[in-house]
């Protein structure tokens, strides 16, 4: 192997490592020497001779001299703690001597508990999963028998009854023809008719009997001469949005006029002209008919006006899905004389009907100061009953619970005595509202403290009400 050359420093402590690669390059070199031919000459150019190696390096055996600067002589390195100024060994505590320390607390290790110590269950305790883990100290019912003897013994078993089809009145199940009908013939008979007959120029004399594909395999093919029942009307879940529903009806093959069934909203309607689409069929409007002729019709009265899961039976003109069961009344199409407490005032009497339409707001407008003066001195005299008007504020937050869908709240009026009948005269937008939320307001005068009662729901918003004051003479 060749002698790889090394590069020293001046004061450089030469480690073995290197020494030994110096050492194993001179033995390497007295081989090569020893193996130079005794004549020729040998170039050497490049080569280090011995005198030169050993007179370059520090003399085997000599590595260290002197203690080098950063390092330390056994004598100095420290052997006792107050060499280095730290406290004397032995003066240490080795044990805690606080009076105020219990000897629990002075122990090495922390102390252990067991589980009745901290309150605790042990661990090897089952936590109950079911009842029947538990003893039944108290005598609670495990089980029941019905003993009622009101209850009839078959509504006490464990299974719903069942019923034969003669116990329903019902015609039993695959036993439409127990018998092949008077003029008709079996597939069989009729078969073994033409094998006994003798085949050729002969002809098979079969008048009387009917040709298989002549003999009914459908209910529809019978005459229904019992009466029984052939459709009915379905009832379907609706599905879509509100305003377009959609429905799956069985029942219904195309869009003809007169087809029916009873349709459950699946979610409120969200316009006043919602669609409803049937099996694919088309998209057609929702409407209401009218009572002034059977092709009228009149869009829903608000937005909500097909409330969710509430049936409804619809039938198709011909153009639109109509409400058959729940009509808008025509005002052109009303009937007869319609009373005064019917009229939708409020009044029971054309005075107060007046007042409940406004008529009375509106003369007094129209009267002088000297007439008004006038009129209620001739009102007075006479003994009619005065009305004004005011106004009141329903809050949502004052409303108190009296009963199961009952509230009420007391509102005070300037003027109203124990003889004031006071009686509330919503707007129309308030009406309509009123009458999607299923809400009804009423009033009551006790002894001149007037409450206003909420029907159907609590109120939640306020609502701000004209009101009508009416002094009723004693």
């Amino acid at each position: 192997m060749a002698y790889k050359k090394q590069n020293f420093t001046n004061g450089q402590v030469l480690t073995a490592e290197q020494l030994t690669h110096i050492e194993d390059g001179i033995v390497e070199l007295e081989k090569t020497v020893e193996n130079i031919p005794d004549s020729g000459d040998v170039d050497l150019t490049g080569y280090a001779t011995e005198k030169w190696v050993c007179e370059s390096y520090q003399p085997k055996g000599n590595y260290l001299t002197t203690v080098p600067d950063g390092y330390a002589k056994a004598e100095d390195i420290p052997t006792k703690p107050e060499d280095i100024g730290a406290q004397p060994s032995g003066n240490y505590l080795t044990k805690e001597t606080d009076p105020t320390v219990p000897s629990w607390a002075k122990q090495q290790n922390k102390p252990t508990y067991t589980a009745s110590e901290v309150g605790a269950l042990p661990n090897n305790t089952k936590i109950p999963s079911k009842t029947s883990d538990l003893t039944n100290d108290s005598g609670f019912i495990t089980g029941y028998t019905e003993t009622d003897p009101t209850v009839p013994a078959w509504a006490k078993a464990p299974n719903k009854p069942t019923y034969t089809a003669d116990e329903v009145g019902a015609q039993p199940k695959g036993s439409y023809l127990t018998e092949v009908p008077a003029g008709y013939a079996t597939e069989e008979f009729v078969t073994n008719k033409i094998a006994e007959a003798e085949l050729g120029d002969k002809e098979v004399d079969l008048s009387g009997y009917a040709l298989k594909s002549e003999i009914p395999t459908k209910v529809g093919q019978l005459q229904n001469d019992k009466g029984y029942l052939t459709e009915h009307t379905e009832i379907v879940t609706t599905a879509g949005t509100g305003s377009a529903y959609t429905a799956t009806v069985n029942s219904i093959k195309a869009l003809t006029a007169g087809v029916n069934f009873i349709m459950i909203p699946h979610v409120v309607s969200a316009s006043t002209t919602p669609t409803l689409n049937v099996n694919g069929l088309g998209a057609k409007t929702i409407r209401q008919p009218l009572t002034t002729n059977t092709s009228a019709t009149a869009p829903g009265t608000a937005n909500t006006w097909l409330v969710a899961n509430k049936p409804v039976r619809v039938m198709y003109d011909g153009t639109y899905w109509k409400t058959v069961e729940i009509p808008r009344p025509s005002a052109t199409g009303i009937y007869g004389t319609v009373p005064v407490e019917s009229g939708g005032t409020g009044g029971t009497t054309q005075e107060t009907a007046c007042s409940g339409l406004g008529a009375v707001a509106y003369i007094a407008q129209t009267l002088t100061d000297e007439q008004k003066k006038q009129a209620r001195e001739n009102i007075g005299a006479l003994g009619v009953a005065q009305v004004r008007v005011s106004e009141i504020t329903l809050t949502a937050a004052n409303w108190t619970e009296r009963s199961m869908n009952l509230y009420s709240q007391e509102v005070s009026i300037s003027g109203v005595t124990e003889y004031s009948q006071v009686d509330l005269t919503p707007s129309v937008e308030q009406l309509v509202v009123f009458y999607e939320k299923d809400l009804a307001f009423v009033t009551e005068n006790e002894n001149g403290t007037v409450t206003v009662y909420a029907i159907g729901q609590k109120p939640s918003n306020d609502y701000t009400m004209q009101v009508t004051i009416t002094e009723v003479n004693v």
